[in-house]
């Protein structure tokens, strides 16, 4: 690991509460020369961050199916956890592809217009996640199709 990987481990902080619990806080700064450390730059962070995407988007568009899977025995989250559930991890696997982007943006200051299409893809995340709800699983196609679709241009 280069000294930027080890400059930024030796600024992270660990604190052990009361409890026991180990909370690990690490400084912006520290978050970005790890990620500046990647032996392949921002590439692996931009590679977490589309798998993370597709698999959110994955859990939607399986939600129209669950029927059929659970009569096949197929175990999709949403079969297995149901729609709800499916849904909620969804926006958690979206949340997290916004965290990494965010992570290129601090580790390689790419500046204004690239916040500026962060910012709308997070909104389309956000508009997504709105218009499919376990009750109105009807507006899948559009989000799956056409919301993404605006992503991955972005």
């Amino acid at each position: 690991m280069a000294s930027g990987g080890i400059d930024a481990m030796k600024e992270a902080v660990v604190i052990i509460d009361k409890d026991r619990d180990v909370k690990a806080r690490f400084t912006r700064d520290a978050v970005a020369d790890l990620v500046r450390a990647s032996r392949w730059g921002w590439v692996p962070f931009l590679g977490a961050a589309v798998t993370l995407w597709t698999a959110g988007f994955d859990v939607i568009y399986a939600c129209q199916d669950v029927e059929f899977d659970r009569s096949t025995r197929l175990f999709s989250m949403p079969a297995c956890r149901g729609i709800p559930d499916a849904l909620r991890v969804s926006s958690l696997l979206h949340l997290a592809t916004v965290v990494f982007l965010v992570l290129i943006h601090f580790a390689f200051a790419m500046g204004a217009l690239y916040l500026a299409f962060l910012a709308a893809i997070s909104v389309l995340l956000v508009l997504e996640h709105r218009m499919v709800r376990p009750d109105r699983l009807e507006h899948v196609p559009f989000a799956f199709f056409h919301m993404n679709s605006a992503v991955s241009v972005l």
